[in-house]
């Protein structure tokens, strides 16, 4: 786990050439953007390499706090559960689009948000390196057409598609709860 998580930090803190930061979302309203995301897709760490059913959940504290759970199945839809949970916190309170991410009380990283449609039903998560990103949405399966907009998005911004990979989702009736 220990080797997993250097991994990941190392992943996480390289450097952005040149390029100039992605854009970000105009504003976040953060109450509407709480509750639970469908992780479509992502780009793999040592951590996550083959999740299925992957959820985000996020819930906004009383001190500003944002509490998360990562929920996946490892390798399959009957693998071994996982469970990661960071805590978030707002960077940029002018337009909420920008938090740290802290993981394992040991390293916060930036978590970028950088398209949230006006229905909060779909964003897309980026990091500045552009080396890691999320798909994700309030629905399991979205229609072809608006997950290959949301590709466009990261497009947009200068990042590289190649490492992204679609997450499995079961419909929301197929759907093994997870553990308590």
């Amino acid at each position: 786990m220990v080797a997993g998580v250097a991994a990941l930090a190392t992943a996480c803190s390289s450097t952005a050439s040149e390029r100039p930061a992605p854009e970000l979302a105009d504003h976040v309203d953060l109450p509407r953007f709480m509750g639970r995301w469908y992780v479509l897709a992502h780009t793999p760490t040592r951590l996550d390499q083959e999740p299925y059913n992957a959820t985000e959940t996020y819930t906004l504290e009383a001190d500003g706090d944002i509490e998360t759970a990562y929920e996946f199945f490892d390798g399959s839809f009957d693998g071994d559960y996982a469970d990661f949970y960071p805590t978030g916190h707002v960077y940029n309170a002018e337009t909420n689009a920008e938090w740290r991410m802290t993981f394992f009380w040991v390293f916060a990283q930036p978590y970028l948000i950088l398209y949230v449609d006006p229905n909060y039903q779909y964003t897309v998560i980026g990091h500045p390196n552009r080396e890691m990103m999320w798909i994700m949405a309030r629905q399991p399966q979205i229609p072809d057409a608006q997950y290959e907009a949301l590709e466009q998005v990261l497009r947009d911004r200068d990042y590289d598609l190649e490492k992204l990979r679609r997450v499995p989702q079961q419909p929301d009736g197929d759907r093994r709860p997870f553990p308590e």
